[in-house]
């Protein structure tokens, strides 16, 4: 997974083309979020756990 579009690394864009996408393959998208979620949980530390749940919340907008 590359690291460098996420919280606090480089430039965020955060979820620009995903959210375009979503409405075409909802399931794909969501399966790619939970895997940044998934990414974020197994690193550890609060500004991590902060960047999971932003993208969770991203899922719940699916």
């Amino acid at each position: 997974m590359n690291a460098g579009l996420y919280c606090g690394w480089g430039k965020y864009e955060g979820h620009r083309f995903s959210k375009g996408l979503a409405g075409q393959y909802p399931w794909e998208v969501a399966e790619m979020y939970w895997q940044e979620v998934d990414f974020f949980v197994q690193l550890g530390q609060a500004k991590n756990y902060k960047c999971a749940v932003s993208v969770l919340k991203s899922v719940r907008s699916i």
